[in-house]
């Protein structure tokens, strides 16, 4: 989403020799209404599973920070095709 900044983008082969996949780990920060971004993520892992590179996304943790309420952060987790 447009109020999401990506802070890290890990990929990384899992399984055996012949056997091998690929797996993403992602994390950002955003700005906005904590309500507003729960809607934003859900839109956002939907969009990547949609396509035919995405398997499997799921939210690892979402937080809004406590001292002001308008930073949150985000982690998720998936497959590459």
């Amino acid at each position: 989403p447009a109020t999401m900044e990506l802070s890290e983008l890990a990929i990384s082969v899992q399984g055996p020799p012949g056997r091998e996949s690929l797996s993403f780990h992602m994390r950002g920060t955003g700005t906005a209404a904590a309500v507003a971004w729960e809607g934003s993520i859900a839109r956002f892992m939907d969009t990547l599973e949609r396509s035919v590179f995405f398997l499997d996304v799921e939210l690892v943790s979402s937080m809004v920070d406590p001292i002001d309420g308008s930073r949150v952060s985000v982690e998720m987790r998936g497959k590459l095709e």
